[in-house]
């Protein structure tokens, strides 16, 4: 898949990306994600990462990615190298990125989740910026929003409906977590696929969501109080939910960032939950998938799970 166009790229741009000689090519697919598509370039010793952009958002979400990675402390994701959203050399665009060794862990020990939380509370106190305010109703209404705009029957089944009015309620009822919190740079995607674990050390890829924000939505995106949704987060919740807090607050202290990534956790249920009806309901439109239709159908029984526990 793209072979021939990633050659002709690698050719062209053979000085720019340090390569002395062709001889050896090695191309082979890395993994699919929501938006993009990224393969691994083996250039004799030299190894880049290919990042297609395949959807619509695309060309916006990968600008904004290889900005983000020029802004980034060194160490915690990949180097930026090249970017063209042209369309010239590729019909799609596509970003040249440093590649990153590494596994994608299925579970976390106690002792993952502490250096996880350590690793990530390193990155945050890094990037501090600024003091201010997450409007999160704000942002639940503008995210629900871009659905009904895709899809104005989304929310059309009583079963959705009750769940927003009940997420409204929840919502503002903690609005006043969210004030005067010192922002930093967040990676706003830290779902397992994003989290790679080498040499003892935990590195992030895929910063197309990265901007300035609550470090709390870091930590929420890894896990769900309820359910496990693989190969996204991991449920936790008890003494284990405790560990990853208390670890991250030994390094960064934060006194209210356990109660705020609840909060965004079940927020962001909510909001996967809409995303999954969607894939399912428009299957036939997608080009690509990540998952088998089955997969998404267990995860948004499984999301449905966690709402119903949640509100009840």
């Amino acid at each position: 898949m793209f072979e021939q166009e990633i050659k002709s790229i690698l050719k062209k741009k053979q000085k720019e990306l340090g390569i002395i000689s062709l001889d050896n090519i090695k191309i082979s697919k890395l993994g699919l994600g929501e938006n993009n598509l990224s393969m691994l370039v083996q250039v004799n010793k030299k190894k880049f990462v290919f990042r297609i952009g395949l959807r619509k958002y695309s060309p916006k979400f990968m600008k904004r990615e290889f900005a983000a990675l020029k802004r980034i402390p060194k160490g915690f994701g990949p180097l930026p190298i090249l970017h063209d959203g042209s369309k010239k050399l590729m019909k799609y665009p596509y970003s040249i990125l440093t590649y990153m060794p590494g596994k994608h862990l299925k579970k976390l020990t106690k002792y993952h989740l502490k250096e996880y939380a350590k690793r990530l509370a390193i990155f945050h106190k890094k990037t501090e910026a600024k003091r201010s305010n997450t409007d999160l109703y704000k942002m639940l209404m503008k995210d629900v929003k871009e659905f009904v705009k895709d899809d104005v029957k989304i929310l059309s089944s009583p079963y959705i409906s009750n769940y927003l009015i009940k997420m409204k309620e929840y919502v503002k009822q903690n609005t006043y977590l969210f004030n005067d919190i010192k922002f930093v740079i967040t990676h706003t995607d830290l779902v397992l696929t994003n989290i790679l674990w080498h040499k003892n050390n935990f590195y992030y890829i895929d910063w197309e969501w990265s901007k300035l924000g609550d470090p709390a939505v870091d930590l929420a995106h890894l896990f769900n109080l309820y359910h496990s949704a693989y190969p996204w987060r991991i449920k936790l919740n008890g003494d284990r939910l405790d560990c990853l807090i208390s670890s991250y607050r030994k390094v960064r202290d934060d006194k209210t960032i356990k109660e705020r990534a609840i909060v965004l956790s079940n927020f962001m249920t909510f909001l996967e939950l809409l995303h999954i009806l969607y894939t399912i309901k428009h299957w036939n439109n997608k080009e690509l998938h990540s998952f088998t239709k089955k997969h998404y159908i267990k995860l948004k029984n499984d999301f449905m799970l966690s709402l119903d526990k949640m509100f009840n």
